[in-house]
């Protein structure tokens, strides 16, 4: 049996609060496949996204029109599960 052995990936988001793109720094650098999800105040998903190899960064663009209020973002994936409140504006 293979034990794979991973320190938490962390992260943080910027600019807060954000409009239409949101930066994505990673604690270190991820090879693999993550899901980034973003759920509105009621917990209904309105933004999905699956990255590959996102290393220690990403940008994302989200669609136009998007309410202003406070959203979760989700990563699940390659060695990271983490969930932060963000702020759209």
């Amino acid at each position: 049996m293979l034990v794979e052995n991973f320190s938490p990936i962390s992260f943080k988001s910027y600019p807060i609060p954000f409009t239409d793109i949101i930066n994505l720094d990673f604690s270190r650098p991820i090879a693999g496949e993550v899901t980034i999800t973003i759920f509105d105040s009621k917990g209904i998903p309105v933004f999905e996204s699956e990255v590959t190899d996102p290393k220690e960064s990403i940008t994302l663009e989200f669609p136009q029109g998007l309410p202003d209020g406070i959203y979760v973002i989700k990563i699940q994936g390659f060695g990271v599960m983490e969930s932060k409140r963000v702020v759209n504006h």
